[in-house]
């Protein structure tokens, strides 16, 4: 009677009760929740040719990617802004979260709600597979970050993306979900220069207007006079631009200042003698704002090299290493594309 007692309490701590009546209490087993797997294979089509056209400033580096899928809250899971904040602009709002109380407060909540999703890190598989297991019903965002191969002069920067959202649930009664193929594509920095320009005007009030550059590498430099690591780096695009720019025809510099100081912009252009045009668009305001979101401007200096198709070469970080990069990228392109004539300046 003692081990029947023993097997009897055993069972019934695994079960819960509501469905199956013994000894007057009802009860159920648990049955065990199913968790699904989402797999896919990454298609990295829209990188094909950049390799071989800029040699090995654009190797991919598919292992250090930044692969996670992340739960997507709905939108009432955070607080909505107060009704005065409605009113405002981009700049106005971006001002309130960081300059009040009252915005900052705003900004640990909404921080503090999206710490609690779930967010887990995967890996590529050396096929270009994915494979993702144990999630449960629910909507999710998947986003993949490809990075360029780490060399000398350049940030390894993030050069193509994989991004999906996906909806997982158990209406299809399938538990591994295949999403197929997923394109990558090319971030914002690979798409060509705008046609229209920056939207700004240089210092003697004329629009500036990148496509006038087609057909010569650019130099699209982030600065202020304010910044000491932009300070440093003009006398390595003066010697870019001497040998290069020009009467040269090889390379344009296009500075955007985020200055306030116009005349103070002036006095350092004339006295370092700079030649290449230059923007002012200052800092707190919506056109400085909408610039460093449209070029990924996180901090100063951000300096960008494009090639004569108006399409994104690399990421420059400054000093010796950068100056030897370009130029090696500008005969690299010259020689592979067979144009005709010596650089100027080898």
């Amino acid at each position: 009677m003692r081990l029947c007692f023993v097997c009897l309490m055993v069972i019934c701590n695994l079960c819960i009760t509501t469905s199956n009546v013994f000894g007057g209490v009802q009860s159920k087993v648990i049955e065990r929740e199913e968790k699904y797997s989402i797999v896919g294979e990454l298609d990295f089509s829209n990188f094909n040719n950049y390799d071989a056209k800029f040699g090995d400033a654009f190797k991919l580096d598919i292992e250090s990617s930044v692969c996670t899928i992340e739960e997507v809250l709905p939108s009432e899971s955070y607080p909505p802004f107060p009704k005065h904040v409605k009113k405002m602009s981009t700049i106005e709002i971006i001002n309130w979260l960081q300059d009040t109380d009252e915005g900052k407060g705003h900004k640990k909540l909404v921080e503090e709600i999206r710490k609690k999703r779930m967010i887990r890190h995967f890996k590529v598989s050396k096929n270009n597979q994915i494979e993702i297991a144990g999630l449960d019903t629910g909507e999710y965002l998947l986003k993949i970050a490809v990075k360029r191969v780490k060399i000398k002069g350049m940030v390894p920067c993030v050069v193509l993306e994989f991004e999906k959202r996906i909806e997982v649930n158990n209406e299809a009664n399938q538990r591994i979900i295949d999403l197929g193929v997923i394109k990558g594509r090319g971030v914002v920095k690979f798409d060509p220069i705008p046609i229209q320009g920056l939207g700004i005007k240089d210092l003697d009030g004329v629009l500036i207007d990148l496509s006038k550059y087609r057909g010569k590498f650019v130099i699209l430099d982030f600065w202020a006079t304010w910044c000491q690591p932009c300070i440093k780096e003009t006398p390595n695009f003066i010697k870019l631009y001497d040998q290069f720019g020009g009467s040269k025809g090889k390379l344009e510099i296009v500075g955007v200042s985020y200055d306030e100081d116009e005349k103070q912009l002036k006095r350092y252009l004339e006295k370092n003698k700079i030649k290449w045009v230059n923007g002012m668009i200052g800092y707190r305001n919506e056109k400085a704002w909408d610039i460093r979101r449209k070029f990924l401007v996180s901090g100063f200096p951000r300096m960008y090299l494009f090639d004569p198709e108006g399409v994104f070469n690399m990421e420059l970080t400054g000093g010796d290493n950068m100056v030897h990069n370009v130029k090696d990228t500008i005969k690299h392109y010259y020689k592979k594309n067979k144009k005709s004539g010596a650089l100027s300046g080898e």
